[in-house]
């Protein structure tokens, strides 16, 4: 406590002198601590006398005095103290309470106002302060800012209205500009309309006129009710050319904007167009705006832009093929992103209904493939060769694909790389919708009916040498490479072409390297292919990709524990992934080498979003979804692993289930030899099951026809 009143002493002496006086207060000293009563009962009398000479210190204490009585420490020791020190000269003050007179002569003089009219104000105050004085007080404060923006009242509005028809014209066209864009606009887009006028001239006649305001960079009407009626003033033909006005001239300006200045400026001159409800204008801002939402990956206020522009055509609508069109493959795509399947068909159907050209049809088939309905995605790939004019592969047998494979290779066996390379462009329109079709079939087939892709592969090959290339030179060196992939001929010129297009790699390797001899060598491009079709976006090749890695792996004799490391990698990656019929081919083998390995993991508790738990769920969700090369895979998969484990009857089982659906597939060529070899262990076990032993025969020539033909 010494130390704490020296250095107030020492204190009071830096600061105080003549020149520079010194107030000290103490307030409430009825409540006053120890500490305080030291101080000011013993340190401050003393102080004050060594100091007087070269000191200007005014002390004041405030009390209650209806809190101190006689026994106060007040009364009996600050009090005595005080009084006795010659040296100080000690006032004393009392504030009493206002009597009810004095407390309305003070609200009276405050206000400004009679007294008889402050009579009951006063009576009230009195007595809620108890004519305490300090209780008793007003002080009238503003902040001009608040007082600038704060909201008129609507009668207020309504005067405000009336006078807003003796604007200058120029005025009031700025002020409707202002309108058309809401309740508030950017001094950035205000900047960017471009007329007859100075916008911002006129808006600072209405800023004085206290129509609108300004806060920071942004203009707003001071009332809704002046916003609306400057924009009810116009007819609606006027209204509509403003807004039209607004949205070209912001749609001219954003096509100069970069990054994040331009999408924007461009969402409003959109919506600006579309207010304008201008038919064609309406339609293609629209489309844009999608597509604007689409790169921000905002699918669902893109199919909201899409669906708004469908809206305005009429019974019509497909007279304006072209915009139409991309209204609708705006809405599929929004649809598909934002996992609404349903809606997703009801755009397909319509624009399958309405499309003029065969390669507009494909859009359907890509949807349909991408949705995991390869089946009807096959349909409508037929119907469209007929309408080509193409006998269906379906009519034709195997022998004769074979047939025209061998057609297809002699045909060019007078050609080389550079011929392919360099060959003559068709100039038929109609027969390159044609080839093309027909080159956009190899990919969703090779899931469905890949048989059929030889038919398809030797029909683009006669084509072209009849009529000239009608797909792109990646394409056609890839189908030349998949003729001729026995002999060796173009081995690296397709692969060479593609590696400059990281997507056309992706749509296609995913199937031609099944025709690469031997299969050790094509193993790591399925797994080059993953990365790269992850890299591009592609989940559909990426989970097929992988799928064929790890199948090609174990049938290769890579070492099982490695290939389980692998899958757990691979299984992590999947649930990233939302491509849930792809991931089911993948599982299955993925849960072979495990079980092969010994291993208690399964890759279906690595992902817990498909809801399966083992391998019965798997089957019985593959059953459900009747996706047939997703089922022969999954059944080829415990066929394996029943072979291995030797348990035969079940590998027959697994083998008669993949044979129900009567397909063929490049995986027919494993499934074979692993049937003909369960059949004839089972025939080894029974000396006189001929039925085995019929089929292991059967199987094993199956698979001399599929190791002839790869």
């Amino acid at each position: 406590m010494r130390d704490i009143t020296e250095s107030f002493s020492t204190l009071v002496h830096v600061i105080s002198s003549l020149g520079r006086p010194l107030l000290i207060i103490f307030d409430d000293l009825q409540w006053a601590v120890d500490l305080i009563t030291y101080l000011m009962v013993d340190r401050i009398p003393d102080q004050f006398v060594e100091i007087a000479p070269i000191t200007q210190v005014l002390f004041v204490g405030l009390y209650r005095s209806d809190e101190v009585n006689d026994n106060q420490i007040l009364s009996t020791r600050y009090f005595p103290a005080f009084n006795s020190v010659t040296t100080m000269d000690v006032h004393s003050i009392l504030l009493p309470e206002l009597t009810r007179r004095a407390c309305n002569s003070l609200i009276t003089n405050a206000l400004r106002l009679p007294s008889r009219l402050m009579r009951s104000l006063a009576d009230i105050v009195h007595g809620k302060t108890s004519g305490n004085v300090f209780c008793i007080n007003v002080r009238w404060v503003w902040r001009l800012d608040t007082v600038k923006v704060a909201p008129i009242t609507e009668d207020i509005a309504q005067l405000m209205t009336r006078n807003l028809q003796i604007l200058p014209e120029t005025t009031m066209y700025a002020l409707q500009l202002l309108s058309c864009l809401g309740s508030n606009a950017d001094e950035s887009i205000c900047m960017l309309l471009k007329d007859h006028i100075d916008i911002f001239n006129e808006l600072e006649i209405s800023i004085e006129r206290n129509i609108i305001e300004k806060e920071g960079q942004v203009y707003k009407f001071t009332h809704d009710i002046l916003e609306q009626s400057v924009y009810d003033m116009m007819s609606t033909q006027e209204q509509n050319n403003k807004h039209l006005f607004i949205g070209l001239e912001l749609l001219k300006d954003s096509n100069k904007m970069l990054g994040s200045q331009f999408r924007p400026v461009m969402l409003i001159a959109i919506d600006q167009i579309n207010r304008a409800k201008v038919l064609r204008n309406t339609q293609l801002s629209s489309s844009c705006s999608a597509e604007i939402s689409m790169s921000m990956s905002d699918f669902l206020p893109a199919l909201s832009y899409a669906e708004h522009g469908i809206s305005f055509l009429d019974d019509h609508l497909w007279d304006h093929y072209k915009l139409a069109l991309r209204l609708y493959e705006m809405s599929c795509n929004a649809c598909f992103k934002s996992y609404q399947i349903d809606e997703m068909q009801r755009f397909l159907d319509e624009i399958f209904d309405h499309a003029k050209y065969l390669l507009d049809k494909l859009l359907l088939i890509e949807a349909l493939v991408l949705m995991g309905q390869d089946g009807s995605a096959t349909d409508h790939a037929f119907s469209l060769l007929e309408e080509l004019g193409d006998l269906s592969p379906e009519k034709i047998p195997p022998h004769l694909i074979l047939n025209e494979v061998l057609a297809a290779r002699k045909a060019l066996s007078s050609y080389t790389d550079h011929d392919i390379k360099n060959a003559p462009r068709v100039s038929d329109w109609s027969l390159i919708a044609r080839i093309r079709v027909l080159g956009s079939l190899m990919p969703f087939l090779f899931a469905e009916q890949p048989q059929y892709i030889p038919y398809i592969a030797c029909r683009i090959i006669n084509l072209s040498i009849q009529h000239g290339c009608g797909v792109t030179e990646i394409e056609f060196m890839m189908i030349c490479d998949y003729i001729f992939f026995n002999t060796g001929f173009s081995s690296d010129s397709s692969f060479g072409l593609i590696s400059q297009n990281p997507k056309a790699k992706v749509r296609f390797l995913y199937f031609l390297v099944f025709f690469r001899k031997p299969l050790q060598a094509v193993v790591d491009l399925h797994k080059n292919n993953y990365r790269s079709a992850l890299m591009v976006g592609d989940a559909f090749s990426a989970c097929v990709s992988i799928g064929h890695y790890t199948r090609l792996r174990t049938m290769c004799g890579h070492y099982l524990p490695d290939l389980e490391k692998e899958c757990k990698t691979f299984s992590t990656h999947m649930t990233q992934l939302t491509y849930p019929s792809a991931c089911l081919t993948y599982l299955g083998i993925s849960d072979a080498i495990h079980k092969l390995s010994g291993s208690p993991m399964t890759p279906f508790s690595l992902m817990p979003g498909l809801k399966i738990r083992n391998k019965e769920d798997y089957i019985q969700q593959l059953e459900a979804e009747g996706i047939s090369h997703t089922l022969q895979a999954g059944y080829f998969s415990a066929l394996f692993v029943s072979f291995w484990h030797t348990k035969y009857v079940d590998a027959a089982n697994w083998a008669k289930k993949y044979r129900c659906w009567n397909q063929n597939r490049f995986l027919d060529v494993y499934h074979s030899f692993y049937e003909g070899l369960s059949s004839f262990q089972l025939a080894c076990n029974c000396s006189h099951d001929n039925i085995s032993l019929e089929a292991g025969r059967c199987a094993i020539t199956l698979f001399k026809k599929w190791n002839f033909f790869f």
